[in-house]
């Protein structure tokens, strides 16, 4: 919103809001019922490992003055989740919303696409040659692999809730195939095997296992049948050297050792929050953030803040296991079914992408812990009637 209407960003709008939803806490009425939650008590140890670390980081100037405000912007996804999310409605109406501003960052590259031939983004092969790759549109800024991100955030939803009602079938027959398209368009291999780990999971949990295994072979087969040239050639090198692509993803894995070897040079309290751009360009490979959450966290914050970030995706993973199968209401057990799958599919993912500093996994812990309240919430009512 800020490139399509420019005084916004001049007014900083996303710290206004940030500020003026958190001043709207404070003057409510409210409970603290879920700082007993365990996975408050693993973002507030990984929270306090960064406030400890940055006066002894390399460059604690850059971390307060770029890292903190990306942080403070990330992480309050997850307690305005906890504040708001109060009831189930509240709760469908706000993951219907995000659902349909996510589809828009999908459809309007494609649609772009396909009437005007848009691309936004390249990739290198050998012999120093370039294929296009798909990347969100104009106003948006995500690259290629940041859009196949978010198709990877969409399709759990849909398939867990396209027979919720009518607006959640229209979306699911109208994004859901955009989304594969695109996908397909990004050349993100690490959206394809992201892909596949939601496929796995959702058949792992399903009852009718061999006929979706089935199907899954199908499509899979006809689409890996129908893909041309250089995309065949990119999605071929996740599984061979011979290709035109190969380089670039060997490149991917080396990059992870020198990256944790740069990290090395600081493994107690690392460069700074949100420096690791800066420590690769100073002692790395390439001027760019590390790209894989792990050794971006080990770059920046040190091994104990790894250790912290690691414990809290886990607690969310086996939380969100838990209300998928002891929600209160199925709305709710379909909630824990799609968190478990994005944090399943996000550990994966972050093999192959940034996030220490990024929305998701806070916006993942704050989504279950407003579940988490709410399903004690209608326990309580449920007993409360029972003894009526």
């Amino acid at each position: 919103m800020t490139v399509r209407v420019p005084i916004l960003g001049m007014m900083r709008i996303d710290l206004l809001m940030v500020v003026l939803l958190f001043v709207i806490h404070i003057m409510s009425a409210n409970d603290y019922k879920y700082k007993n939650n365990d996975i408050y008590k693993k973002l507030i140890s990984l929270v306090i490992v960064i406030i400890i670390a940055t006066p002894f980081a390399e460059w604690p100037g850059s971390a307060i003055k770029f890292g903190l405000e990306n942080y403070i912007k990330s992480v309050m996804f997850f307690f305005f989740s906890v504040w708001y999310l109060k009831d189930t409605n509240k709760l469908q109406l706000y993951v219907l919303v995000l659902i349909m501003c996510q589809s828009i960052r999908v459809i309007e590259p494609l649609y772009l696409h396909i009437t005007e031939g848009y691309w936004g983004s390249i990739a290198s092969m050998a012999n120093w040659e370039y294929m296009n790759r798909l990347s969100g549109a104009p106003s948006d800024i995500i690259n290629p692999n940041g859009l196949a991100f978010v198709i990877l955030t969409i399709i759990p939803f849909l398939l867990t809730f396209h027979s919720n009602n009518i607006v959640w079938k229209l979306l699911s027959i109208i994004v859901g195939p955009a989304c594969l398209y695109t996908l397909y368009l990004t050349g993100s291999r690490s959206g394809m095997l992201g892909l596949l780990v939601i496929v796995i999971i959702f058949i792992a949990e399903s009852k009718n296992k061999t006929l979706y295994t089935f199907i899954t072979a199908i499509i899979i087969f006809t689409a890996a049948s129908g893909m041309e040239g250089d995309f065949k050639d990119r999605y071929l090198s996740i599984f061979t050297s011979d290709t035109k692509n190969a380089a670039t993803a060997e490149g991917r894995i080396d990059g992870v050792y020198k990256d944790f070897m740069v990290g090395m040079r600081r493994p107690i309290f690392g460069h700074g929050l949100g420096t690791s751009r800066e420590a690769n360009a100073n002692y790395g490979r390439v001027n760019q953030l590390s790209h894989n959450i792990y050794t971006e966290t080990f770059q920046e914050i040190g091994l104990i803040g790894l250790i912290m970030l690691i414990s809290y995706m886990k607690t969310i993973v086996d939380k969100s296991r838990y209300i998928g199968t002891s929600g209160a209401s199925l709305y709710e057990r379909k909630m824990g079914k799609i968190l478990f799958v994005l944090s399943a599919m996000n550990i994966f993912f972050g093999l192959a992408s940034y996030g220490l500093s990024s929305y998701e996994w806070y916006l993942m812990g704050g989504l279950i812990v407003a579940v988490t309240q709410i399903n004690d919430q209608m326990s309580v009512e449920n007993l409360q009637d029972r003894i009526i």
